[in-house]
């Protein structure tokens, strides 16, 4: 199972993160963070760079190292950060869900990572009172992103985007999951694992010059340099480039004809 843990929680994710500094505060602390787990020691371990910044600074930097133990299943997560004493947590892996806890100061933690639902992970972590009583101190939920050259995402943009979307549900059996866009919707195409894998679009406001056809998005490191191949090597900006989900993206047609989008973070 560990090993198994371990080729699945590899590769590059972001999320959103929530802090609690006290008992009474009315508000958590907001944060993002990034990190991308890589495979050391012929895949014994993980080991991590992990960067969080609020409203845009960096507040935290750490080195995260998770490896086996003796016991069956068993992990043990070393946390590095810039500044602060290292904390060690052990624990297990049961169904691609980490319960661990270590102490520092006196003060126990626990924690969770639930690694089951493919692309995510959800984190939870408690301060442990002498009486038993636990506080929640940490919550954040990360999403995989794609590696550069990989198919980050699919769309479809269409006039009828209700009309294709039926058309899928029943063809390939696909849910469809609405996404507000204001005053109308577009629409998320859901595995029956649970997986958003595409989507399904009106040509409206900044998608209306978009082809109707499927549209692959593949990550590049920049964008800019992309653009500038792409003309030198024959080819055409069809739209963009443009803000999208935190990052860039412009769509471009090959000397071929064929189209494609690419995307930056």
């Amino acid at each position: 199972m560990t090993e198994a843990f371990f080729k699945t929680i590899a590769g590059s994710w972001r999320g959103e993160e929530k802090m609690w500094a006290d008992q009474g505060a009315a508000e958590p602390m907001r944060a993002e963070a990034k990190f991308e787990n890589k495979p050391l020691i012929g895949g014994e371990a993980i080991g991590a760079e992990y960067v969080q910044t609020v409203n845009g600074d960096v507040s935290l930097e750490c080195f995260t190292l998770i490896r086996r133990t003796d016991e069956a299943d068993g992990v043990e997560f070393i946390l590095a950060a810039k500044g602060q004493p290292r904390r060690v947590f052990t624990g297990r892996v049961n169904d691609l869900v980490v319960t661990a806890e270590g102490m520092q100061n006196g003060v126990t933690t626990r924690f969770t990572q639930d690694y089951s639902t493919p692309g995510e992970v959800k984190t939870t972590s408690m301060a442990v009172a002498p009486d038993g009583s636990e506080q929640k101190v940490f919550e954040a939920h990360y999403y995989r992103q794609p590696a550069t050259g990989m198919i980050g995402w699919r769309d479809l943009t269409v006039e009828d985007a209700e009309g294709v979307r039926d058309f899928y549900t029943e063809v390939v059996g696909w849910t469809a999951a609405p996404v507000s866009m204001g005053d109308y919707s577009d629409f998320t195409m859901v595995t029956g694992a649970g997986e958003g894998i595409a989507g399904v679009c009106h040509a409206r406001g900044e998608n209306a010059d978009l082809p109707p056809q499927w549209l692959m998005y593949v990550t590049v490191a920049d964008l800019d340099k992309s653009i500038a191949a792409a003309k030198r090597l024959g080819g055409e900006i069809v739209a963009g480039p443009r803000g999208l989900a935190g990052g860039k993206f412009a769509v471009m047609r090959d000397p071929a004809g064929a189209v494609i989008a690419v995307w930056e973070e």
